[in-house]
């Protein structure tokens, strides 16, 4: 947000609640955010204060006046992070699936920067609030995060991911039989929902994903993915486009039958980064194994307990 008051047009054709269109709309604020504007009289629809609870029609005009932010409160932690590697500048570790990388408006529990700020008292970053992130994880995906532990160092990290010089590798369990593939397709803003990205040919980002499946089971394959570029969602965005969705994904996945299925999670990890280092121009490679439940579920979907191990087991690679 870059103004205090946005005003918003809604466009769907079935009623919804305005707390649940604004959360929708700013994915940011929390819907505990909303309702305290809403009550304050900070919502306004077609000119009037209205309930959380009113059921938005087409073509309403919401204005939302946007309160202050409470300070978020990042101090350091105890919390058991594994790290592959650290020497003076930076790290590598493991974030666990259910961790959130860093603090936000309506995030109440520690955060990965909350234990990263007890295991590395002296990290310094320019953002208060991300101090040592040079990339990031979703809540629910697990694996490998490289750490900036100086301004210097992140700066050059931050380049080198902008530059595309960090290799990424993911895999991902997809719905169906998946043939080695690469998509190029453009990612931005859904048009309608805010929650999503989507593939938007004429204002989207340029975005490339690498695909190569590496064992099948029971309509499902064990998926590497390697992103050519960063953009929000890439891979899951990517995977839907091409009618293959990760098995668990709540936003771009095939709910019937993951409701079958039943994963823990979305079945999605970062496998392993590649990179020279800043300072020692050294080849960096690292990579985190399987988490527990990930594992769990592949086995009790027949997939080969050897092909699983032989995944984390690569030579020069660290594993933890």
């Amino acid at each position: 947000m870059t103004t205090d008051k946005e005003s918003l047009i809604y466009e769907g054709e079935q009623e919804v609640r305005l707390d649940r269109f604004l959360t929708d709309s700013f994915p940011s604020l929390s819907r505990n955010y909303f309702e305290k504007a809403i009550s304050t009289g900070s919502v306004l629809v077609n000119g009037k204060p209205s309930k959380k609870s009113l059921k938005l029609q087409h073509r309403d005009a919401v204005l939302v006046e946007f309160l202050p932010l409470e300070p978020l409160d990042i101090s350091p932690v105890p919390m058991d992070i594994p790290v592959l590697y650290e020497d003076e500048d930076l790290a590598l570790v493991y974030k666990s699936p259910q961790l959130v990388c860093h603090p936000g408006v309506g995030t109440l529990e520690p955060t990965l920067i909350h234990g990263l700020l007890h295991r590395f008292q002296d990290l310094k970053s320019d953002d208060p609030i991300r101090p040592g992130l040079v990339h990031r994880l979703d809540k629910d995906t697990s694996g490998i995060m490289l750490i900036a532990k100086n301004m210097h160092t992140h700066e050059l990290l931050s380049s080198a991911f902008k530059n595309r010089l960090v290799k990424k590798t993911y895999l991902a369990l997809v719905h169906r039989n998946l043939s080695a593939t690469t998509v190029d397709a453009p990612i931005g803003r859904h048009p309608t929902d805010r929650k999503k990205m989507g593939i938007v040919e004429t204002a989207g980002k340029d975005a490339t994903t690498a695909f190569v499946p590496v064992a099948f089971s029971k309509n499902c394959s064990l998926v590497l993915a390697s992103p050519k570029t960063g953009r929000t969602h890439q891979i899951r965005v990517h995977l839907q486009h091409i009618n293959h969705p990760i098995v668990g994904d709540p936003l771009y996945g095939f709910f019937g039958s993951d409701k079958l299925l039943n994963p823990p999670r979305i079945l999605l990890h970062a496998l392993s980064l590649e990179f020279i280092h800043p300072h020692t121009k050294k080849l960096m490679q690292f990579e985190a194994h399987l988490p527990k439940d990930f594992e769990e579920f592949l086995l009790k979907r027949g997939f080969d307990p050897d092909q699983i191990a032989s995944l984390t087991q690569k030579q020069n690679l660290a594993t933890i």
